[in-house]
Parts: structure tokens; C-alpha cells; sequence
């Protein structure tokens, strides 16, 4: 077994005789690497357990035969508790909107284009619906003549009519977008939505600090959210306030 180390201006090579020594009589120049730094890291500071996400556990997972070689007793791991706090106020938007949680995640302008879309009290986007289809029967008409004419003329205009019905539908998006954003309320309660609920675009736990529900909430906040956590429970879960 040779190893190398690499200096500022010189580079050693260790056979395993080397190392042991080199172990032995100065260990303060040595770093473990990735596999060996967890166990490291628990004999300097023993650890009563880890709380983890799943690429960390699965990481932990990799190293367990450094512990079993060097007769460590292995660290208890347990899955680290994933939580969405959800406040009454937005309950009721997402009830409103028939929406779960996972549907924010297409981001707000996708999410708006499918209320618009799904509002009944809107004939918009029925009325380009209807339209694009007679568009289309006369196009299709005009197609079928074309290609009885020239092929070349054909090839031509069905480039050109995707072009329109693409134009057609970038108008229809926008003009439901408008439409959507014309209802204050409702764009108001969909932006408290992702503020709240996905802030910069993330779940809560990668930007809110605990302190945000603190100041909100008082300190019986830590007991509303000790008693939701189940470390049986692997998944992402949503808490109701």
C-alpha cells in the first residue's frame, strides 16, 4: 500500500509502515476523509443520536463498515421531521381553490392559468375554445385544397397555421392571466399562498426560522409541533394551525 501527500512544494510517498507511523506520532496533520469523518467525529464527541434528511442518512448508511471495522458502536439515526405550517387564514384559500399543497408547486403564473381555467363563472376561456375550434375546421379546409394544388404550398401554410394557433393560445393565456389578476381578492390570497407556504419558491424549512412562528404564535408553538412529530413518519407532512 503506497500513499501520497501532497505539500506546497514537495509531494511524500508513504508505504503502510509510513502511515502507521506517521498516525502515530503526528495525527494532528492528518484529516479523514468523507467515509471516515463521521466516525471520527464521534469518538472526539460521542453522539447520543442524528437527525437527518434522507441523502444524509443514506450517506450514514455507506459508512457503517467503518464503524464495524474500527469496533465503534454505530450512532442511532433517525429520520429528520419535514414539516409545512399551515395558518387557518390559508386553509380556507386552499379549500376555496380546492388546492393541496403540491399544486403550488408549478409556481404562481401556472397555478393562476388553471384557476382562470377552471372557474365556471368565466365563459373566457370556453368562448377561445370554441373559436380555435372553427379556426381550425376552416384551416383544415384550406389544407385539404392546398395539398390537391402544390405540396410545396401546403408544407408552407401548415407552417404558418401552427404559428397562428400558437398566437392564438399565447392570447388566450394572457388574456386569462388578466382576467385572474382583475380579481384582487383572489390574487391577493394566492400570493399570501406562496409567501407563506413556499417562500422564495422553497419549502418553509429551507428559509423560515422557528422564530417566525414564535413571534406569531407565542411560545405554545413548540407544543402544537412536538406533538405532531411521529419519527415513524418519513414523509413531509402538513400542520394545521
Amino acid at each position: 500500500m503506497t500513499a501520497f501527500i501532497e505539500q506546497k512544494e514537495t509531494r511524500l510517498e508513504l508505504t503502510r509502515d509510513d502511515l502507521i507511523e506517521f498516525a502515530t506520532n503526528e495525527p494532528q496533520r492528518l484529516s479523514p476523509g468523507v467515509m471516515l469523518r463521521p466516525v471520527v467525529q464521534d469518538y472526539l464527541l460521542p453522539t447520543v443520536c442524528y437527525f437527518g434528511g434522507a441523502a444524509e442518512i443514506a450517506y450514514f448508511a455507506q459508512n457503517s463498515e467503518a464503524y464495524r471495522v474500527l469496533e465503534r458502536p454505530v450512532t442511532p439515526i433517525h429520520h429528520r421531521q419535514s414539516f409545512t405550517i399551515v395558518e387557518h387564514k390559508h386553509r380556507r384559500v386552499l379549500d376555496k381553490f380546492h388546492l393541496e399543497l403540491t399544486d403550488l408547486f408549478v409556481g404562481v403564473e401556472h397555478l393562476s392559468l388553471n384557476l382562470a381555467e377552471q372557474d365556471a363563472s368565466s365563459d373566457t376561456g370556453q368562448l377561445f375554445s370554441e373559436v380555435e375550434g372553427t379556426i381550425n375546421e376552416e384551416l383544415d379546409r384550406i389544407a385539404s385544397r392546398l395539398a390537391e394544388i402544390d405540396t410545396t404550398v401546403a408544407a408552407n401554410f401548415a407552417k404558418r397555421r401552427r404559428k397562428m394557433i400558437y398566437h392564438l393560445g399565447a392570447t388566450r393565456k394572457k388574456t386569462l392571466l388578466a382576467q385572474m389578476r382583475n380579481d384582487e381578492v383572489a390574487s391577493r390570497q394566492l400570493a399570501g399562498l406562496f409567501t407563506s407556504l413556499l417562500p422564495n419558491g422553497g419549502l418553509q424549512e429551507r428559509s423560515l426560522n422557528v422564530f417566525t412562528f414564535l413571534n406569531k404564535f407565542g411560545p405554545n408553538f413548540i407544543e402544537w409541533l412536538y406533538e405532531a412529530v411521529d419519527l415513524e413518519d418519513k414523509h413531509h407532512r402538513i400542520v394545521d394551525l
